[in-house]
């Protein structure tokens, strides 16, 4: 409001003061991003911005938050198991961020591997959340919040900061609370 006003021009502001949350396998420059890593550093913010986020910063939105994302499970003493066996599988689980259920019952999974992103819309924590799908990563966790999702055709987005799972199938989409703000 200092900077802007009452009045912003919402023609150079199309996302003002809209509340969007990021996968943490996004790089956002001040906040912690792991990119589903279970890393022992004291800090992992990353240097920069993904060009998304970039994007979104330049038209006024608010990034808020960096979501769980599946961990990759990787690790020297072999791949982690989850401690709970959640109904609908895909545990969203991260050594940094704990793990997310499904907010309409905690005993079911918030789905994988945007469980995070899907949760924090249907919670109303943002108004959207970029997440990533390799696979069903965007599509999976929308239909276990009882969200909407959109999904970028591969290529028409930059991937510059983001941790990829797969670089012929992953690409950024975003999960909404309506079709109408997804698009």
């Amino acid at each position: 409001d200092a900077q802007y006003g009452s009045n912003p021009d919402l023609a150079k502001l199309p996302m003002y003061c809209t509340v969007i949350t990021v996968k943490n396998w996004y790089d956002v420059a001040d906040m912690r991003s792991t990119g589903g890593n279970d890393v022992a550093y004291a800090s992992d913010v990353p240097p920069w911005d993904m060009t998304l986020v970039t994007q979104l910063r330049n038209k006024g939105a608010i990034i808020s938050g960096t979501t769980v994302a599946s961990e990759v499970g990787f690790r020297s003493e072999g791949p982690l198991e989850p401690e709970t066996a959640y109904v609908g599988g895909n545990t969203v689980r991260a050594t940094w961020g704990g793990t997310t259920c499904n907010p309409y019952d905690t005993e079911r999974t918030p789905g994988g591997s945007s469980g995070g992103a899907g949760a924090a819309i249907a919670t109303n924590m943002a108004t959207c959340s970029i997440c990533e799908t390799t696979g069903g990563s965007c599509r999976i966790p929308a239909n276990a919040n009882a969200v909407a999702s959109f999904v970028t055709t591969k290529g028409l987005t930059s991937e510059f900061g983001s941790a990829t799972a797969d670089f012929i199938n992953h690409r950024p989409g975003v999960l909404c609370r309506t079709l109408g703000d997804a698009a």
